[in-house]
């Protein structure tokens, strides 16, 4: 009987991980268009901590410069329900506080912004894209748009927390850029 009972979730967990790539590709598109511009996938990977995989991310652009003042944007995909709004929020200031070593101050209006933008609920599943053009950028959770920051300085800060050298997660970083 165990032996039976085995077998069984051996084979759901084999038809669970046949599943994972369509999904992927469902989400982390190839092409995104940002303000009219198609962009490119430059990398994703996957944030772990510990054992568990936290969420995957894209970077897609013209190209690696994550600095330029072209169409740009970072897709986060969540793909674990112990995501949730507050630990994203602690998540994202450690992140300002570490590309920043501390030094929050003059983007602190703008940081706000980005948190309170990120208080709704997330669930496993959810996307949320930053995308920026024109010298802003849009928050977006599930194709709805939450908040729109402006500041390129601000975008340089942000989007080095997963792309910076000082990135929160060497490993994703190299894979966001393909390296």
């Amino acid at each position: 009987m165990i032996k039976k009972i085995n077998s069984i979730l051996l084979a759901g967990l084999l038809a669970l991980a046949a599943a994972s790539p369509t999904w992927a590709a469902d989400k982390l598109p190839d092409t995104l268009t940002v303000a009219g511009q198609q962009l490119s996938k430059i990398g994703d990977g996957t944030r772990k901590k510990l054992f568990l995989k936290l969420y995957k991310a894209a970077y897609y652009g013209k190209d690696s410069n994550y600095t330029s003042d072209q169409p740009m944007l970072i897709r986060l995909v969540i793909t674990s329900g112990f995501v949730t709004s507050e630990k994203l929020n602690s998540a994202t200031t450690d992140g300002f506080n570490k590309v920043t070593n501390d030094n929050t101050a003059a983007i602190a209006p703008e940081i706000k912004q980005l948190l309170d933008a990120l208080s709704a609920p997330v669930n496993e599943d959810d996307t949320l894209d930053f995308a920026y053009s024109d010298q802003a950028i849009v928050v977006s959770q599930n194709g709805k748009a939450l908040t729109t920051i402006k500041g390129k300085a601000f975008k340089d800060i942000f989007f080095s927390i997963w792309l910076g050298k000082d990135s929160i997660d060497d490993n994703l970083r190299e894979d966001m850029l393909d390296l």
